[in-house]
């Protein structure tokens, strides 16, 4: 089901840092404070299989930071509930970078379908400002959309009589 934001309730969560990619070393809140996730084996984004000579990929990489904005972005525009199946692994992601876009994704995306996968998340971060800020996102996702409502029925019908 998409919701229907006002330019205002946009404004309000953007000046609230929800739809803000912040790159982690310019977070205001955040700046310093990595948040440790308690991801289970296998449920975050896989990295490149690396050899005993390679070395692991950084959690901060940006390039890895780019390719997650990019997925998150194209599954933000599809404007459709898959979305969300693409996104989901990000919200577990070991870089907090990545889990903030993802978490504003959903948020774009405006599925409640999200709303279980943010509050799973939610539950296996330690991070209090970052389960607040996800537990605020699956709330707002959950909230029923103004279209769905009785005065959103109410006008359709007034300006269909007005036609």
């Amino acid at each position: 089901m998409k919701h229907a934001f006002t330019a205002a309730a946009f404004a309000a969560l953007a000046l609230a840092g929800a739809l803000v990619f912040w790159p982690e070393d310019a977070a205001p809140a955040a700046a310093g404070k990595a948040a440790s996730a308690k991801v289970p084996a296998g449920s975050a984004v896989p990295a490149k299989t690396a050899s005993p000579r390679d070395p692991l990929p950084s959690a901060a990489d940006p390039v890895r930071r780019e390719q997650a904005a990019a997925d998150i972005q194209g599954a933000v525009l599809t404007y459709q509930p898959a979305g969300v199946s693409v996104i989901r692994p990000y919200l577990l992601d070991p870089d907090p970078a990545i889990r903030r876009e993802a978490r504003d994704g959903m948020v774009q995306l405006g599925e409640a379908d999200a709303v279980p996968w943010l509050r799973d998340a939610a539950s296996k971060l330690e991070d209090p400002a970052e389960i607040a800020a996800l537990r605020e996102a699956a709330d707002l996702l959950a909230l029923p959309a103004w279209s769905d409502s009785e005065e959103a029925r109410e006008a359709i019908e007034e300006i269909r009589r007005n036609r």
